[in-house]
């Protein structure tokens, strides 16, 4: 064969520029990575906001409004009494005493704090106890917002502060929409005991118990109120409950 003048005229193809290859592959790999990236930080905040339970709250510490400081356990012991009342409530997620000890009674940032316990709710409150004569403040806040969703104020003598506790947690459970089934509201009812000087001595305790779960002297102190608390009401009872706990690292 015989190549013709035609054909060695013909313009040969020139070869494209490997570079131009290099260039389309980087190109296509950055846009699929952008892709990948996008889509996992979009499933991880569907999930982060899935994972707080719209019906979850945490209890902070009560601030003590009376003139005399040694009546801060009353403050504590109410806290603690309100928190162990919504740990009954199944439909509620409650954080427990040890995460939310650490915090003021009203810090600014609720927030931030709500946040990081994992809730939606956060109960603030005070206690001013005066003789025989105790207020309670109490308030239910949307952390997201840092809005009110409902507020009370008891008074009560020292004899009927026992239902107050009960109250405070039946009225949040109806603002979070939460169900309560016929054997909680049957200890709703209920009470401890009706020695006023019984009811003192275990708040006592309770707030001796908070103040240092590793502390010997501590506990030694709680146990000492009890038996005091059971010797003036030998029938004294507290229903056994446990909280819906939800460990966090700070």
């Amino acid at each position: 064969m015989k190549r013709t003048r035609f054909a060695d005229e013909f313009p040969t193809k020139a070869p494209r520029n490997p570079a131009w290859i290099y260039v389309l592959i980087v190109a296509g790999a950055i846009s699929i990575g952008l892709f990948f990236v996008r889509r996992h930080a979009a499933l991880n905040k569907q999930s982060g906001s899935a994972e707080v339970s719209a019906k979850s709250i945490a209890v902070l510490p009560f601030e003590n409004l009376g003139d005399d400081k040694a009546n801060a356990y009353f403050a504590i012991g109410i806290q603690d009494e309100i928190m162990t009342r919504l740990a009954k409530i199944a439909d509620l997620k409650v954080i427990s005493p040890t995460s939310t000890q650490q915090y003021q009674s009203r810090p600014g940032n609720l927030s931030q704090i709500a946040k990081q316990l994992g809730v939606a709710h956060v109960l603030v409150g005070n206690v001013q106890k005066v003789g025989e004569q105790v207020r309670v403040n109490v308030q239910l806040i949307r952390a997201d917002h840092d809005s009110g969703l409902w507020a009370e104020t008891y008074d009560r003598k020292l004899t009927d502060i026992f239902g107050v506790e009960s109250d405070v947690a039946k009225s949040i459970a109806h603002s979070l929409q939460a169900k309560l089934s016929g054997r909680e509201e049957q200890e709703f009812a209920g009470k401890p005991t009706s020695n006023p000087d019984a009811y003192d001595a275990y708040l006592h305790g309770l707030a001796a118990e908070g103040e240092s779960s590793d502390s010997v002297y501590s506990t030694q102190k709680a146990i000492s109120f009890y038996k005091r608390a059971v010797h003036l009401d030998p029938g004294f009872a507290v229903p056994t409950f446990q909280i819906k706990v939800d460990r966090h690292v700070h």
